[in-house]
């Protein structure tokens, strides 16, 4: 190797006598050309004879077995499922109030359309976020302000 080419210890690719890093796998030629160090001794022995103490382990007992994945997946739909209740419950009582204040000559599924709409939308955001369906609220939202326009 005396024409000024440094061969690297990790791939055995010859590199040029400054180089500082391998041009084949990227290993630093200087630290690996530098003598290895002697491992450091600790300072201080670990006592020999250490008695047993309570540790994190038996903290871990208290709490009662959980389902993993599965109690998670199941809380995240009942918050779905409540907040589908919620809404439903809410557009069922625009629908009566609507209803009930709407004179006799006036288009009631026109009036139900335009009072149930920012609802529509606030249960597409709610159950879009909740699920982590966010194409699906894109989709939602589309779909329900094409029928919007189109009944009026």
């Amino acid at each position: 190797m005396g024409d000024g080419l440094v061969e690297c210890p990790n791939c055995g690719i010859r590199n040029r006598a400054g180089a500082r890093h391998c041009r084949s796998c990227g290993i630093t030629l200087e630290a690996a050309s530098a003598p290895a160090r002697a491992p450091v001794e600790p300072a201080l022995e670990p006592p020999a004879d250490v008695p047993y103490s309570p540790g994190y382990a038996e903290d871990y007992a208290a709490y009662p077995e959980s389902g993993g994945y599965e109690s998670y997946f199941a809380l995240r739909l009942g918050s779905v499922m409540a907040k589908m209740g919620a809404v439903v419950l809410l557009v069922v009582g625009w629908g009566l109030l609507a209803l009930s204040r709407l004179p006799v000559r006036s288009s009631i599924p026109a009036a139900l359309v335009s009072l149930s709409l920012p609802m529509v939308l606030l249960y597409a955001v709610a159950v879009g976020v909740a699920s982590c369906l966010v194409w699906a609220i894109g989709d939602a939202l589309r779909v329900v302000l094409k029928i919007a326009q189109r009944v009026r």
